[in-house]
């Protein structure tokens, strides 16, 4: 959907720009032709000048909309996991609050608490844990992290990843948008892009 409107953008753009130029040259070549057809229609025949000042402003208007349609889906494509291209991308991408607050499955016995991680880009992560039973995410543990990219053995595919420097702890991009946690490589579950408050009062 996101490419879908840039190149829509993109091609109303150029085509807003090309038509704008062809009714200027037809304006300004044709000019007695175009006020007779005017004058056909039972339509008042501006001015020269004001119709060309009306046909530059009109394309001018439907090009800037296209130009903000395109830059609009520009940077929601900079959200997607696809717009990842380097650690500086993903970087950016991990930036921002992340929870795991799905009902607890009591056969994982490495994640047996809510997760709640905020990315800052400076470096740093403050994570919290909390039970389900708690009344709020409690104390945070403030630590660096590094990003970082390694290649799936069986398909050869580059992922990226985080990891906060005290922990066994890691989280990885997934094509879904989501971050797969687990503690060395064991209880995996899914962190979200969401600031959750999931605790009964």
């Amino acid at each position: 959907m996101i490419y879908f409107a840039y190149w829509a953008g993109a091609l109303l753009s150029a085509g807003m720009a090309v038509l704008g130029i062809y009714q200027l040259l037809l304006v300004k070549f044709n000019y007695s032709k175009y006020t007779e057809t005017l004058e056909k229609r039972g339509q008042s025949v501006p001015s020269k000048g004001k119709t060309v000042i009306a046909l530059l402003g009109g394309s001018l208007f439907f090009c800037l909309c296209a130009y903000g349609l395109m830059i609009a889906a520009n940077e929601e494509h900079k959200k997607l996991p696809s717009s990842i291209q380097s650690v500086e991308d993903a970087t950016r991408y991990f930036s921002g609050t992340w929870t795991y607050t799905s009902p607890i499955d009591p056969k994982n016995e490495y994640v047996f608490m809510w997760i709640k991680w905020v990315i800052h880009p400076d470096g740093t992560v403050e994570r919290s844990y909390a039970h389900p039973s708690a009344n709020d995410w409690g104390a945070e543990k403030i630590s660096s992290y590094t990003v970082f990219f390694e290649k799936y053995s069986d398909t050869g595919e580059r992922y990226y990843a985080m990891r906060p420097t005290d922990t066994g702890e890691i989280a990885i991009v997934m094509p879904n948008g989501n971050l797969h946690y687990s503690i060395l490589g064991k209880g995996a579950v899914e962190l979200k892009k969401e600031n959750r408050f999931p605790f009964s009062k």
